[in-house]
């Protein structure tokens, strides 16, 4: 990933991030056909992401977490997002992350 050819110090970039230590549940619901898309084939830690970037020259800037519950169910899910997300303690535990980062 050598973005500094590719975007100047002043652009941003986003990355969508699945949270590693579900891996199991991803397989397990797109068994059960829950999940229509292709599943991530490489999982990364946070550790990992930071020596990628270190590697590719590039700045983490933020990482904002998503999706702290995956279910709908007629709103209630889209509330329980929105009151999760305000703790910060919880962001390990969210099935996805928001990325930004830039080139150094």
């Amino acid at each position: 990933m050598d973005f500094g050819q590719k975007l100047n110090r002043s652009d941003r970039a986003v990355m969508i991030l699945y949270n590693p230590y579900y891996r199991i549940f991803y397989k397990f619901f797109k068994f059960l056909n829950i999940i229509k898309t292709d599943l991530p084939e490489t999982f990364i830690t946070r550790g990992d992401l930071a020596d990628l970037f270190k590697l590719s020259k590039c700045d983490l800037i933020k990482v904002k977490a998503i999706g702290h519950f995956p279910f709908w169910l007629f709103g209630i899910g889209t509330i329980l997002n929105k009151i999760l997300s305000c703790l910060g303690f919880l962001d390990n535990f969210c099935y996805a992350h928001l990325v930004f980062f830039r080139s150094i």
